[in-house]
């Protein structure tokens, strides 16, 4: 999303938008079109915590490439106002913000915040006192979901005057026929099957066990559906984990483990039906995706996403976390009745198209990062 925004501001002429990254990754030369960006090698920002925190958030390991040079923080231009796009990066963001206090006013500090309970539970530091500091330090936040609000304003204590909602957003998915017929084909193959997709960080709070305690429950359906999930790293601990899980399960033509790929929305585009078995997910893009390109959407009730099938009156396919059952009864329901599949879908894309594109939610984020 960040890259997403990064765009919006380049369409719109904004200028003076610098990028600094706490390490490299697979979308650095994209980042690189868009706005000038910095990469922090340094030992003071490679040896924190806060680097590791990241890659825990995010589920996958980010590459930092021995050729690009450490540049610390001398190569930044002080800036009136600095962003950290995740609580992870709030810590380095404060000391981009306050270190132009040595010969001018500090910058102002605005926190775009991604993440819910856990995840927030791990990345921010675990001292109370400085963990008060720095959420002190903050003049901004933005919250990703309703439910990221409620947790800045009831659980971190923070001034409901200083939080404002700013919903997640999408660029219009356009996947080629070409690339969702090659999606379609590494899932299924050949087969007339349908697919149920899960797409996520392979990790406990995206729930991968219980998308296979899923599919365990429908493998009896007339349509011999098969469920995709796709996210993770091939041969990680979890990987071989969740292998063992299907294999003992006896669900190996039932279940399909794929990579993270960059190309997601082409599988989303291939898949009948997606399901988020997430218990703690602020507002998952996946499913933003999912609606943009008319399918129906089966979730646990986990931040956003509540507020997104409530939107266009289809909270019945908002199950409590962890009932598996009551989810594999939506979903077979679903499975049974395409007609009624495609009507939530084309609900969900209208929503979608009309509200929660770029153009319909960065002009807000800018404002308040503006102030």
């Amino acid at each position: 999303m960040l890259y997403s925004f990064l765009r919006w501001l380049q369409s719109e002429g904004i200028q003076g938008v610098e990028l600094a990254l706490l390490a490299a990754g697979p979308l650095l030369s994209e980042y690189q079109k868009v706005a000038p960006t910095h990469v922090l090698t340094s030992r003071l920002v490679r040896s924190s915590e806060q680097l590791g925190a990241v890659m825990n958030s995010l589920g996958h390991p980010i590459a930092v490439p021995s050729a690009i040079q450490g540049i610390g923080l001398r190569g930044i231009a002080r800036s009136e106002i600095v962003m950290a796009n995740t609580f992870a990066s709030l810590s380095t963001a404060r000391l981009l913000a306050t270190r132009s206090g040595q010969t001018s006013k500090p910058s102002e500090l605005v926190c775009h915040v991604h993440e819910l309970d856990g995840v927030a539970e791990r990345v921010l530091p675990a001292s109370p006192p400085i963990r008060e500091r720095l959420l002190n330090s903050v003049d901004r936040f933005a919250a990703a979901s309703e439910a990221v609000a409620e947790m800045l304003v009831d659980r971190l204590g923070i001034s409901s005057g200083r939080v404002t909602v700013i919903e997640e957003f999408i660029e219009a998915p356009r996947p080629s026929s070409r690339a969702v017929s090659m999606a379609r084909q590494r899932m299924v193959g050949d087969a007339n099957r349908l697919v149920i997709l899960n797409v996520g960080a392979m990790n406990h709070r995206k729930g991968p066990e219980r998308f296979v305690d899923l599919m365990s429950t429908l493998v009896a359906h007339p349509s011999l559906p098969v469920g995709v999930w796709l996210g993770g790293e091939r041969g990680s601990s979890v990987w071989l984990e969740m292998e063992h899980s299907i294999a003992a399960s006896g669900l190996k033509d039932c279940v399909v483990l794929l990579e993270s790929r960059e190309d997601s929305a082409s599988y989303i585009a291939a898949a009948d039906l997606l399901v988020s078995t997430a218990i703690e997910d602020p507002y998952p893009l996946s499913v933003l995706e999912a609606g943009a390109a008319g399918k129906a959407v089966v979730s646990f009730e986990s931040g956003g996403v509540i507020d997104m099938l409530r939107a266009v009156g289809q909270a019945e396919l908002l199950l409590p976390i962890g009932d598996t059952l009551g989810m594999s009864a939506a979903v077979a329901s679903l499975l049974d009745n395409p007609r009624n599949r495609e009507l939530i879908g084309a609900q969900l894309a209208e929503w979608v198209n009309s509200t929660h594109l770029v153009e319909h939610i960065a002009p807000a984020l800018w404002q308040v990062v503006k102030g």
